[in-house]
């Protein structure tokens, strides 16, 4: 199922925009060479992941409850909060390593899927 999801994470229309968008960026700025085209695939990989994320805080919220099985349970913040956090952060950093500009981008949401 997890690959399911994956699956139609990278083949929708906002993942297909977006990685077009860099591409196009690149292009457009003479930058279109294989190490940053890599690069892009990079930021694709981390966008599919971070939409994970983004998922598992939609369904789960930003405070989970565990119980680790010792008799202790409680609640803490989810961690995939923190993971979101980071994943922007390098994507922001790719970014800026090919000189491309965040507002052009398109796609950064679940919409479409």
């Amino acid at each position: 199922m997890m690959k399911n999801i994956s699956d139609r994470i990278r083949n929708s229309r906002k993942c297909h925009e977006l990685r077009q968008d860099l591409l196009d960026q690149l292009r457009a700025a003479n930058m279109d060479t294989a190490v940053n085209r890599d690069l892009v695939e990079d930021y694709i990989s981390l966008w599919v992941i971070k939409q994970w994320v983004i998922i598992d805080i939609r369904t789960r919220g930003p405070i989970i409850t565990y119980n680790n099985g010792g008799g202790q349970s409680g609640t803490k913040e989810n961690p995939s909060i923190a993971y979101q956090l980071k994943l922007s952060s390098q994507m922001l950093k790719i970014l800026k390593q090919l000189g491309l500009s965040g507002e052009n981008v398109a796609g950064d949401g679940l919409d479409g899927l």
